[in-house]
């Protein structure tokens, strides 16, 4: 048998013999060779050669790491240990107890839970102890069997047996092993997996840890050197000191295998949540995202001789491949530390070393660099203005493309491609990265920058960029956003100074920052200058809204600053009012929007919007509910708005609040919705919203309908909506209609339905009026009067059913009192309701309310109850329910014989029993009804025998007198007892004697005495004119009763008395002060009891307008009414008249300059009474030619003209255009006249 040597086994060599392998780990796993035997008596060796030699190689591999026998034979040249018993030609069996595997496993998923052993036996006549040229007889070859390990402390044993030929030896030989398995609790930390489970390490101390080779990678992390040869790797961490040099060293006593590692800046910190969307909780970038590439370090590997890596971070101007830039201050920093060699696990001892020095400058990194304040001044370099800031980046990491927090988004795993901030710098003409620095600003209120900077240098150019923060992570208050977590903006390159000329600095001049938030400005030298260079560069910063303004955005771009100016209020228009003037105007050119804060999207589609957004507001009236018009104007295709609730109802949202777009403010909640969404066109369009919080600020969100569409919009009027449900009416199934003016109660018998409906005026107009935005319908309620607002006013808790839009009530109701089961018997009330879709009947909203009700019964349903006796043919019934029942009065009942005829009428009381016999045999059918409500039961009385039974009946009776009564045959009309006989239609006797008593008749004589207008009441007759009437009426037990009256009337005394007074004046009619023209009555009680009634015609003396109508110069007064009057306008004087009210007079004043023959007018008043109707200049003629243009008070052109002839009557295009102040300008070849005017449509 041959042994080879092989280069692994000589690395082997050399490990073992630097190196011991014991530590405390988390399973020890030993292998031992408890005895061997042989089992036949066989000389293998000849007569004269001694008795045989036999040897045993055994080689243990566990299924895990590959880990093998501890010391093989000859230092490892060979990887099998043996045992040899020689001159014993057996058979025996010898002890061995010889361990030759003993591995710990530092990693609980290393432990393994198999042992492979090759072993196999032979003679041996080999010099040796073992064969190495191969003299052997007697061989078995390699025996490969497997041994599992314990699950836990313990020892397994095992016996193996083969036989073995060769050479005419034949044998049998056995192994016999023991696998045991000691556990300890861990006494090294097991380095982390994953990044997130990092190991925070502090400086200055040692650490014993585990590297275990089952480790794996993450999906992004980057893998470079032997990270991706083994696709394996572990994490820790650690802050660095405050002077950010730094060693970083496995080069240690408790090393027992090689290492290598890459180090990362983490821009995130210490955490793993930075990356996470704070609104939805999805993960948006991950860890790795944030990793920045520092550099790596491998030990020197060759034959292991010096495996352990460390590197040193110390330098400001490191040298390469001798010294590395020294990190950061108080910044965290991760190491993903590895093996040297695949599928290795073993300890490793690390330590981070704080080595002292001084800090490197914190602008190397956005998240420390140095704030900028913000200006109005313009500042440059070209102007030799001072810096906002001068940064020295001596000491800045300079790695190239290799690393540094700002590079090219990295697409592969690829540890030099991983920066924290991406920017395609090769794209913008930067192709290296070099010691960039950081400078940052809050964003002004006009949301606009120029951002300069400039090396100034003739050699060397620089690049910028601006960063702000990622719109992924809104919404948010500034503070709630990550400088970690940046987007790139803008990118500017600048040249070298000299005497070349050129674009000198790198300039970048931003819009639609949003106020109030961090913004990132970053100055790369675009050349590679050296540590001999000035290492300074310099940043200019300012807000050009002020020195340039045309490209500032509107003034309510912002909600914040919007609410701050009254401008941008809409007024509200108040339900019976009527302004003159409520329109608001303005325009979304150069408009922004608050990405940051969330700011809603106009539309959810982006092609529906055009990013472009302002703001308007108005305050909720007390209905609660408006309608608002809205168009767009000049320029604008489609105006998109959205009305919000302000925060609070009072504070807006935005980074200056500080509040994000969401319920309250925070990220806590889901983003506001609006309360009316739309678009409209230059047609205008309407919509209407319900249940605002009267007194609340709402927010008016306005917007182009597509990307770039911006322009300006009108809103044309907010008014106020009141709401009103409505008189109801009720359809019946029996085609009876009831409304609620009937004054009548309405009754629903059990198992029918009503239609409810809202009654209409009497011009045919619906009697509800409400806004579209709540839907109607119907509620049955136990109230009355309704409470005044039924709105959040415990008004739902009194309904019992409801019925939304149109629809059918039904009558099934168990009459539990639940709701949708009213009570049988009692009176509820049906109103008409308006309430909003989504929680109609809740009456939760503001706008929603109820109409006056009409009382509604829900009658128990009509049930009779009977038995029928066939022994005696009696049927006994009673009844309950229905409206009778409700009233408690009888029920009426028909009973219909086996014939069809009806054979018995009756009352009954509810549930008092009433009892009928069956004359003859057959089917009977009681019909039973209350007027409304009825029922019917049929018995069956076909097997009655009837038998005939003599009946006697005493009746007592009464009639009145005069009246007759038929007995005994004939007509009656005296007292007396009368008897009579008869014969049923069965044949059967019946005897009724009648006791009859004669009630006598009454009359009556009255007079009475009434006012005029009164009138008195006799029976069902009314009286009211003096006079003598008869009546007859009936007594109680209905005979006659004449009443005479006699009737006087007093006469009505009346008087009329007439005033004047001055308008504004006051008139005291016995105790009331009365102020308005018209005639008033006062009614008196005279002794009699007489009303007395007295007129008085008021008359109100309007005062006499006169109309004065007066030009004077510049310069000049005029004396109206006590008062110098020097300036063009509209002016009033009261004067006393001859009746003693007083007169008004009315000047227009007009102020020219004469020293040109010019006169222009200030007033314009179209209201047909021929004074002003146009406006005017006196004379048309020398203004031929010039150009007139006529412009409201936002500077819309509403009239132009080259021939103007006093024609313009304050008109756009034919239409009336709304009072107020409207300026002109009369642009001539060599001179111009400007001005106002001021429109008013006075009454004739």
């Amino acid at each position: 048998m041959i042994k080879f040597f092989t280069q692994s086994k000589w690395a082997l060599i050399a490990y073992f013999f630097f190196f011991s392998l014991y530590s405390f780990s988390q399973a020890i796993i030993k292998v031992t060779v408890i005895s061997v035997q042989v089992n036949n008596d066989e000389d293998c060796d000849g007569l004269f050669l001694g008795e045989s030699d036999f040897v045993w190689e055994y080689t243990a591999t566990d299924n895990t790491l590959g880990y093998t026998n501890n010391n093989p034979a000859l230092f490892g040249v060979y990887d099998f240990n043996y045992t040899n018993i020689d001159n014993n030609n057996g058979p025996y069996s010898n002890n061995v107890n010889s361990t030759f595997f003993d591995r710990q496993y530092v990693c609980p998923d290393d432990v393994p839970t198999q042992i492979n052993l090759a072993w196999e036996a032979y003679e041996n006549d080999d010099a040796g102890p073992y064969d190495i040229i191969g003299l052997t007889d007697g061989e078995t070859g390699i025996q490969n069997v497997t041994m599992a390990v314990p699950g836990a402390t313990g020892t397994s044993n095992y016996s193996f047996t083969a036989n073995g030929s060769g050479g005419g030896c034949n044998q049998s030989y056995t192994i016999n092993l023991s696998v045991e398995r000691i556990d300890f609790a861990p006494g090294t930390i097991i380095l982390p997996d994953n990044i997130c489970d990092a190991l925070n390490v502090n400086l200055n101390t040692a650490y014993n840890i585990a590297l275990c080779s089952s480790n794996s990678l993450e999906a992004n992390e980057p893998r470079g050197g032997d990270v991706d040869n083994n696709n394996a790797s572990s994490w820790f961490k650690f802050t660095a000191p405050g002077s950010g040099e730094v060693e970083i060293t496995t080069d240690l006593g408790g090393t027992e295998i090689g290492t290598y590692f890459q180090l990362y800046h983490a821009a995130d910190g210490g955490n793993c949540g930075v990356g996470i969307q704070p609104i939805t909780a999805t993960l948006i970038k991950d860890k790795f995202e944030y990793l920045s590439h520092v550099e790596f370090a491998d030990g020197t590997d060759f034959l292991g001789i010096d495996p352990e890596a460390q590197l040193s971070f110390d330098a400001c101007d490191p040298i390469p491949f001798f010294s590395y830039t020294k990190l950061m201050a108080g910044e965290v920093y991760y190491a993903q530390l590895t093996s040297d060699n695949n599928n290795e696990s073993g300890n490793v001892e690390l330590r981070v070393n704080d080595l002292g020095g001084s800090p490197a400058s914190p602008d190397d990194i956005p998240c420390s660099s140095s704030n900028v304040v913000v200006g109005t001044n313009a500042i440059s370099s070209g102007s030799g203005d001072t810096p906002s800031t001068t940064i020295d980046f001596g000491c800045a990491f300079d790695g190239g493309n290799d690393g540094g927090e700002t590079g090219v988004a990295h697409t592969n795993n690829d540890p030099t491609n991983y920066h924290a901030y991406d920017y395609d710098h090769p794209a913008y003409n930067n192709p290296v990265m070099n010691e960039s620095v950081w400078l940052k600003f809050t964003a002004p209120n006009s949301g606009r920058i120029i951002f300069e900077a400039d090396y100034q240098s003739v050699l060397y150019g620089e690049n910028s960029a601006l960063f702000g923060f990622d719109q992924r992570f809104a919404p948010g208050i500034p503070s709630d956003f990550s400088c970690a977590n940046l987007e790139y903006l803008d990118q500017d390159e600048g040249g070298a100074n000299g005497f070349f000329g050129g674009d000198e600095s790198a300039v970048i001049s931003s819009l639609c920052l949003e106020p109030g938030y961090d913004y990132y400005g970053m100055i790369d030298p675009s050349d590679n200058v050296t540590p001999l260079s000035t290492q300074e560069i310099y940043g200019w910063v300012h807000d050009p809204s002020i020195s340039d303004p045309s490209f500032n955005s509107p003034a309510n771009d912002i909600l914040c600053l919007t609410l701050q100016d009254t401008l941008f209020e809409v007024p509200v228009i108040l339900s019976g009012t009527n302004p003159t003037f409520q329109a608001v105007s303005g325009t979304n050119v150069l408009a922004c929007k608050e990405y940051l804060a969330g700011e809603p999207n106009a539309a959810a589609d982006i092609a529906d919007r055009a990013d472009q957004t302002v703001w308007h507001y108005f305050t909720a009236p007390p209905s609660g509910a408006v309608e608002i018009s809205i168009r767009a104007y000049v320029g604008m295709d489609t105006v998109r708005y959205n009305i919000y609730e302000l925060l609070n109802g009072t504070d807006c949202y935005g980074g200056l609040q500080p509040a994000t777009f969401t319920q309250d403010g925070t990220q806590n909640t889901a983003v506001i919705t609006p309360v009316i969404a739309g678009a409209a066109g230059f047609e205008g369009n309407q919509e209407s919203s319900c249940c605002m919080e009267p007194g609340t600020l709402y927010a008016i969100q306005i917007d182009g309908g597509s990307p770039g569409d911006e322009g300006q919009y009108i809103i044309e009027y907010i008014q106020e909506v009141e709401s009103d449900a409505g008189l109801p009416q009720v359809s019946l199934s029996n085609g009876e209609n009831i409304q609620i003016t009937d004054a009548d109660t309405v009754f629903i018998c059990y198992n029918d339905s009503f239609t409810p409906e809202v009654m209409l005026d009497g011009i045919g107009e619906s009697t509800a009026s409400f806004p579209n935005c709540l839907d109607s319908g119907f509620v049955i309620h136990n109230l009355e009067v309704l409470p005044n607002p039924v709105a959040n006013n415990g008004f739902e808790s009194a309904v019992i059913e409801s019925l939304q839009n149109s629809g059918v009530f039904t009558n099934d109701t168990d009459g539990s009192g639940s709701f949708g089961n009213p009570l049988y018997n009692t009176v509820y009330y049906l109103s008409a309701a308006a309430d909003i879709p989504s929680e109609w009947g809740q009456f939760l909203c503001n706008t929603s309310t109820a109409g006056p009700g009409m009382p509604v019964v829900y009658l128990e349903e009509l049930i009779p109850v009977y038995s029928y006796d066939n022994n005696t043919c009696t049927l006994t019934f009673t009844a309950n329910g229905g409206l009778n029942e409700f009233y408690g009065v009888a029920y009426s009942f028909n009973i219909i014989g086996p014939s069809g005829e009806i054979v018995e009428t009756g009352q009954v009381d509810p549930g008092v029993e009433y009892t009928y016999l069956a004359p003859i045999a057959g089917f009977y059918t009681v019909d039973i009804t209350d007027g409304s409500c009825s029922v019917s039961f049929t018995y069956d009385a076909s097997d009655c025998d009837n038998p005939c039974e003599p009946v006697t009946i005493n009746v007592n009776t009464e009639i009145c007198e005069g009246n007759t009564i038929f007995l005994e045959g004939i007509d009656q009309t005296e007292a007396g007892t009368y008897t009579d006989v008869f014969i049923t239609s069965a044949g059967c006797d019946s005897t009724v004697i009648t006791e009859l008593s004669i009630l006598p008749n009454e009359e009556t004589t009255a007079e009475y005495t009434i006012c005029q207008g009164s009138s008195i009441q006799v029976g069902t007759s009314t009286y009211d004119s003096q006079g003598i009437y008869l009546d007859t009426l009936q007594t109680i037990n209905g005979c006659d009763s004449i009443v005479n009256s006699i009737l006087f009337v007093l006469p009505e005394i009346t008087s009329s008395d007439e005033m004047t007074i001055c308008k504004g004046g006051t008139y005291d009619y016995n105790g009331t002060i009365l102020t308005s023209e018209g005639v008033y009555t006062e009614i008196f009680t005279t002794s009699s009891g007489c009303d007395s009634t007295v007129y008085l015609s008021l008359f109100v003396t309007e005062p006499p307008i006169g109309y004065e109508v007066e030009t004077i110069c510049i310069g000049e007064v005029l004396n109206f009414g006590g008062i110098d009057i020097s300036e063009s306008g509209i002016y009033f004087d009261t004067v006393q008249s001859s009746d003693g009210c007083d007169s008004l007079v009315r000047l227009e004043l007009s102020v020219i300059d004469c020293s040109v023959d010019l006169q222009i007018s200030n007033i314009l008043t179209p209201n047909g009474d021929g004074y002003n109707d146009t406006w005017k200049v006196n004379d048309p003629p020398q203004i031929q030619g010039c150009e007139v243009k006529i412009f409201n008070r936002w500077g819309q052109l509403v009239f132009e003209s080259t021939d103007y002839n006093n024609t313009w009557t304050g008109t756009k295009d034919t239409e009336e255009l709304p009072d107020g102040v409207y300026f002109y300008s009369i642009q001539c070849s060599d001179k111009e006249f400007t001005g106002s005017i001021n429109l008013l449509r006075l009454k004739k």
